[in-house]
């Protein structure tokens, strides 16, 4: 008990150190959840089995029907075709895995048309957002907004605010790097927007301000024993510069994506702000909005910043990028933790359990794409459970595995043993999932296709290939096993 729930607690963990707070949040509620689950588990429910023993004997008396039918199938059959058809299993199961992950690879991607959806598919507002820029060719001209590059000197740019807390602010901060006190300080900046100007996808051709104000300084007259902002008079001096900076923009027309930086207490000179129009289109679409951005950084100033002027491009663009290498970085820890929770409690079995969570993750992977999946932000965070859920099932037949007797012998006795309690868990998360299929809202649909999903693959590779490929990888035994003629006889009677 203790070894299912940390595996199932380790990989909501992981999720804390995610870039998209949707991940972190879900990490840790979850985490905590199964947590208190487990102490619940091993305190509330004993006493309170203890008290219905004692005092509710009357809540004890039911008994399903054809009880005997499905203990014959489970625990007498069940074994039989699992060790006679051992090859068999392996290999059609070891083809859906493999198959499961090619879908996976080439069918799994990112949203393309409705990045946001909030009601099941079948319901219209859904179905136009799902098809409206594929039929109709002015909502693509509507949603290609045009791509604008805001640059930024001299405030420092800040990467994460709080851990949970999505609507953390914190006030600006200046760079600590940044200073225009010399005159080869303003050349520097006017240079990087001359060369941002000339980008081939850049839509602006008049100067900016530093580099008006270099074109305003060359034609300012000096006189001796006067300040001069000539830089290219000796009477120039650089302590005259913060004046020069502060008085040009009496002549010289700013904007607000045009503008130098003061801050409002000290009206000290901080940094520079300009904004570059491009001719680049803004689109749902992950690949072309990354060729898009990945041009857009080749107008990132030296010693400065840049970023989107919609801030919800560069959002959107920041958790695409961060939903692909989560899920994926999140989905490898977390099978790396429980092949160590694997190899604490199955020891030599252990390949065996990794071999079986990867193909529950492949096949899994691959019936949600077939049901027509994308990768968006609901998506990935179900996804993030694929390997604790996959491996509970396998860990419960490989802690019924007696240490003495045959390979047949063991399976068998895995096989009874664990047989019930995982049908019962597969059934549970089954009916879970199954009566959140009526759900019109799209994060319940998806969670109950997953739970109905993962319950079935799970069960099915744990018991199907996990018990079978050990007859693989136990150790084999000379001459008759004694274990066998023991338990041949409880076998071959059902159980009531």
């Amino acid at each position: 008990m203790f070894l299912t729930c940390f595996s199932t607690v380790v990989p909501f963990f992981i999720n804390i150190t995610s870039n998209v707070i949707v991940f972190r949040c879900f990490g840790m509620f979850a985490g905590v959840t199964v947590i208190f689950n487990y102490f619940m588990v091993v305190s509330f429910l004993p006493a309170f089995l203890l008290i219905q023993h004692r005092h509710l004997d009357c809540f004890t008396g039911f008994k399903f029907p054809y009880r005997s039918v499905f203990s014959h199938l489970l625990y007498v059959l069940l074994p039989h075709v699992l060790v006679q058809g051992r090859y068999l299993l392996m290999a059609l199961l070891s083809i859906v895995a493999i198959g499961g992950a090619a879908i996976t690879y080439q069918g799994l991607h990112l949203p393309e048309y409705n990045p946001l959806q909030l009601f099941t598919s079948d319901n219209l507002h859904e179905w136009y957002d799902n098809n409206a820029e594929k039929n109709f060719e002015f909502v693509s001209s509507k949603i290609a907004l045009p791509l604008t590059s805001r640059l930024v000197w001299g405030v420092e740019p800040i990467y994460s605010l709080s851990t949970f807390r999505a609507n953390a602010t914190s006030p600006l901060r200046s760079d600590p790097f940044f200073a225009l006190k010399t005159a080869s300080d303003v050349h520097k900046i006017a240079r990087s927007l001359e060369k941002a100007r000339q980008l081939p996808f850049v839509n602006h051709q008049p100067k900016f301000w530093p580099e008006r104000f270099l074109d305003w300084s060359d034609k300012y007259p000096c006189a001796r024993g006067f300040l001069c902002c000539n830089m290219s008079n000796p009477l120039f001096s650089d302590s005259y510069l913060d004046f020069c900076l502060r008085n040009s923009t009496s002549f010289l027309a700013t904007s607000y994506n045009d503008t130098p930086i003061f801050d409002n207490q000290t009206f000290a000179f901080v940094g520079y702000t300009a904004m570059l129009p491009t001719t680049l289109k803004y689109n749902h679409r992950f690949s072309k909005l990354t060729k898009s951005f990945e041009m857009l950084e080749m107008t990132k100033p030296d010693n400065g910043w840049w970023a989107p002027e919609w801030w919800l491009m560069s959002t959107w663009f920041d958790l695409l990028s961060s939903i692909v290498q989560d899920c994926l970085s999140s989905v490898l820890g977390s099978l790396f933790f429980v092949a160590i929770f694997a190899f604490i409690q199955l020891k030599c079995q252990a390949l065996a359990a990794v071999v079986t969570i990867a193909g529950v993750i492949c096949t899994s992977s691959a019936i949600v794409t077939l049901l027509g999946w994308v990768l968006g932000v609901l998506e990935a965070v179900i996804l993030v459970l694929v390997v604790g859920l996959s491996f509970d099932y396998t860990l419960h037949y490989g802690a019924a595995l007696p240490e003495q007797g045959c390979a047949e012998h063991r399976i068998r006795e895995a096989t009874s043993k664990g047989v019930g309690p995982v049908t019962l868990a597969a059934f549970t998360s089954f009916l879970a999932g199954a009566s959140m299929l009526p759900a019109l809202t799209h994060a319940f649909y998806q969670v109950g296709v997953f739970l109905v999903v993962i319950s079935i693959t799970s069960w099915t590779f744990s018991t199907f290939f996990y018990l079978p490929m050990l007859s693989i990888t136990l150790p084999r035994q000379s001459g008759d096993c004694k274990y066998c003629e023991k338990t041949n006889q409880m076998h071959l009677s059902p159980r009531r």
